[in-house]
């Protein structure tokens, strides 16, 4: 479970989506935005835990040295 805080203009947008159908709640609003914002950055966050791993394997070699 999580628990946020958004603005009001959020909230009154998300209540205006589910109030008209386009949404059956505001958590699966929520869940469905969520899930969008992860596809679109999949790439990016692979990227970045390559790089990570990479560097964390150069400083495990320098130690060794």
């Amino acid at each position: 479970m999580i628990n946020c805080t958004v603005s009001p203009y959020i909230k009154d947008k998300i209540d205006e989506m589910v109030a008209y159908g386009m949404f059956s709640t505001i958590s699966g609003a929520v869940a469905i935005s969520l899930m969008e914002l992860i596809n679109r950055n999949e790439h990016e966050l692979k990227a970045l835990k390559s790089e990570h791993r990479e560097s964390k394997m150069v400083v495990s070699t320098a130690e060794t040295l």
